[in-house]
């Protein structure tokens, strides 16, 4: 198994990356536990992939996070040069990195509109 299709936000790693976002849409969040803006962004992040877990599964959409702290090679694999990046990712390619503000209105809006964009 690539990773727990429970998890509402899956931790995506080294080992799973790659095979993970192979297939469907996802929204993943790269973050340093050490950033003051990442650790803003957590409770908003968990309570978006929470709120949105069923509706986004239906729809193909997965949300995914990444600790740069413990898998550099993965986030400088994928240009992360700031903490925190969101990107977008659709059957295993970098789509595009979500410039919104980190706030759960915005990132709820935006994640919406992913199932209508990359069906």
């Amino acid at each position: 198994k690539r990773y727990d299709e429970s998890q509402h936000s899956v931790v995506l790693s080294s080992a799973n990356f790659k095979e993970s976002v192979s297939s469907g849409t996802w929204f993943i969040k790269f973050y340093s536990p050490r950033c003051g803006y990442s650790k803003k962004l957590a409770p908003i992040w968990s309570a978006l992939s929470t709120d949105l877990f069923e509706n986004a599964k239906k729809n193909g959409i997965r949300f995914g996070e990444v600790d740069c702290l413990a898998n550099s090679n993965v986030c400088d694999d994928q240009n992360v040069d700031g903490y925190p990046t969101l990107f977008i990712y659709n059957r295993g390619k970098q789509i595009e990195e979500y410039g919104g503000a980190n706030v759960y209105d915005e990132l709820l809006s935006y994640s919406n509109q992913l199932a209508t964009r990359f069906k």
